[in-house]
C-alpha cells in the first residue's frame, strides 16, 4: 500500500474544491443543475423540485454510467453518494484532481466470516469530506460520499428528534 500512496503523491498535480459532477455541499441546492446531469432518457417526477429528501439520477462518471444519490434539507445539498463505478479509476482520477488522500486500510469480513481488504481514501478541505470506500455495502462495489458540516448538523439533528419521539413510545 505505500507504493500506492507514492505513486498517487507523484500523480497528484492539482487542488480544487471538493465537488462530484461540479456540486458541492453546504451550498443551495441547484435542482435544475443535478437534473441535467441525469443521462436517462423520458422525463422523471422533479422528486429535487418537490423537496424529497434524496433522489435517484444515472450519470456519466468515469468514461461510464454511475448511480447518483443527492440529499437536501432545508434547500441545501448536505451530500452526494455515488456508486457503480470503477474503484481503481475513480482513486487515480480523484487524486490527479484532488492531490494525495489519507489512505486507510481495514480488513472487513461479511456474514460468513470471509475477510476483505477494505481501502478508504479521504480528502478534506475544511468541514467537506470526500470518502472513497473500496467496498460498500457489498464487495466489490465502491463508494463515492461527500459531505459537509451541513450533513452532520441535520443528521444529528434528525437523530435527537427520532430519539425524542421515540423515547415517548417505550
Amino acid at each position: 500500500m505505500k507504493t500506492l500512496a507514492l505513486s498517487l503523491a507523484l500523480l497528484a498535480t492539482s487542488s480544487y474544491a471538493l465537488d462530484i459532477k461540479g456540486l458541492e455541499v453546504d451550498k443551495p441546492v441547484d435542482c435544475d443543475r443535478i437534473s441535467a446531469l441525469d443521462i436517462r432518457p423520458g422525463q422523471f417526477a422533479p422528486a429535487c423540485k418537490n423537496g424529497l429528501d434524496m433522489w435517484f439520477h444515472e450519470i456519466s462518471f468515469l468514461g461510464g454510467k454511475a448511480t447518483m444519490i443527492p440529499r437536501q434539507g432545508n434547500g441545501i445539498l448536505l451530500s452526494i453518494t455515488v456508486m457503480n463505478f470503477s474503484f481503481d479509476d475513480a482513486l487515480l482520477a480523484l487524486t490527479e484532481k484532488f492531490g494525495p488522500p489519507v489512505i486507510e486500510e481495514s480488513i472487513v469480513s461479511n456474514a460468513m466470516g470471509a475477510k476483505f481488504e477494505q481501502i478508504e481514501a479521504t480528502w478534506t478541505q475544511g468541514s467537506t469530506q470526500l470518502i472513497l470506500s473500496k467496498h460498500g455495502s457489498t464487495l466489490n462495489k465502491p463508494v463515492l460520499r461527500l459531505d459537509g458540516a451541513a450533513a452532520f448538523e441535520h443528521w444529528m439533528k434528525t437523530r435527537k428528534e427520532k430519539a425524542k419521539k421515540n423515547a415517548g413510545n417505550l
